[in-house]
């Protein structure tokens, strides 16, 4: 298989959104909280669209790691280096930023959590995980039938279904980990290379679908709510077979769109900054008390798209941030590159203190 140049705008984009819809997760039950039996009854259209947005949004960890499945990770030593590399620049980054700024100190355990390369970041041991494991399952995806890889991924996430979503058994962790992680990759990979009709509809059929069954369970959250039951029944679990679901619809819808743009691919390079920024502990405080002030702030209308823009914003602030990362990892590239080549050649690099 030959390595695409160009990367499809349409997956790109797919992936800012995606990491838009974290950090909504993150701003929406995370700073504001999950409703409550009483804020259902008594304000029963923001309960209501507090659990769809979250409905809506659960499913981005899910994409982000689907649409690597989608199109199969070719694992490098460089790739892996450069998953480091972005998670220790930022957590010392921010770190750094903060003392600054605060002019106060931190406990040893604090900057151990800081600095010690995904220790405040549980997406990134499990994603790398993944990325290790990714070329023997691209063996067995490729040796396998369709009718195999078909029966692996009803029985693995039937299994995932009773220890993760009913147990929180098994090591699932409710979805949070790289076992999760696996049966996504492989179901992706599923329906790329023999998903047949399943992915043949138009872009809104998948669209739709994907709204349909967020209202419906988001309906069914909010009926539990107000007879006073304060759950989710498992519905925004990664793992849940909803939120897989919609996860499938929202990658499939994606890739039957086709359009270029360089610049959504730049952006999309740099996706996962929003993530390492915005969710380190140092920040994660002042990103809540931001959505928090905003919400109270702001009510009716106005609250969502304020917050959204907000959002956007900060989205935006940190794609455009992560330039400084990306020239000191090319810089990186360049100078080991080129002490490679030097000592290939046998030629000492060049002294330029003379």
């Amino acid at each position: 298989m030959t390595r695409v140049t160009e990367r499809d705008s349409n997956i790109e984009a797919l992936r800012l959104l995606s990491m838009f819809l974290i950090m909504a997760v993150h701003a929406n039950y995370g700073a504001i909280g999950v409703p409550t039996p009483e804020e259902a009854c008594q304000t029963p259209l923001t309960a209501f669209t507090r659990i769809l947005i979250e409905q809506i949004c659960v499913v981005a960890v899910n994409v982000f790691v689907m649409i690597s499945g989608w199109f199969g990770i070719r694992a490098t030593l460089k790739g892996m280096a450069n998953i480091l590399f972005q998670t220790c620049f930022y957590s010392v980054a921010v770190t750094a930023i903060w003392l600054i700024a605060t002019g106060e100190s931190i406990s040893l355990s604090v900057a151990f959590e800081c600095l010690y390369p995904g220790d405040c970041y549980w997406f990134i041991p499990a994603y790398l995980i993944l990325y290790v494991l990714s070329k023997p399952l691209n063996a067995f995806v490729t040796s396998a039938t369709a009718k195999e890889l078909l029966t692996f991924c009803l029985c693995y996430f039937t299994l995932e279904l009773l220890y993760g979503m009913f147990s929180n058994s098994g090591g699932f962790s409710r979805g949070y980990s790289a076992l999760s992680f696996i049966g996504l990759y492989v179901f992706a990979r599923y329906l790329r290379l023999h998903g047949g009709f399943l992915t043949g509809f138009r872009p809104t059929v998948y669209f739709l679908s994907f709204l349909v069954v967020s209202l419906l369970c988001s309906a069914l959250i909010f009926i539990c709510q107000c007879l006073g039951f304060q759950t989710s029944l498992g519905l925004i679990f990664y793992l849940s077979p909803n939120v897989i679901f919609c996860a499938a619809c929202l990658l499939v819808g994606f890739t039957r769109l086709n359009f270029r743009n360089r610049t959504v691919n730049r952006l999309a390079a740099s996706c996962l900054a929003i993530y390492l920024i915005h969710e380190h502990p140092l920040a994660r405080p002042y990103y809540h008390s931001l959505v928090r002030y905003l919400y109270d702030t702001f009510h009716g209308p106005l609250c969502l798209p304020v917050i959204g823009t907000c959002l956007a914003v900060l989205g935006l602030f940190c794609l455009l941030t992560d330039r400084i990362r990306l020239a000191a990892w090319n810089t990186i590239c360049s100078t080991i590159k080129r002490g490679q080549n030097h000592t290939e050649t046998g030629q000492l690099p060049p002294d330029k203190s003379k």
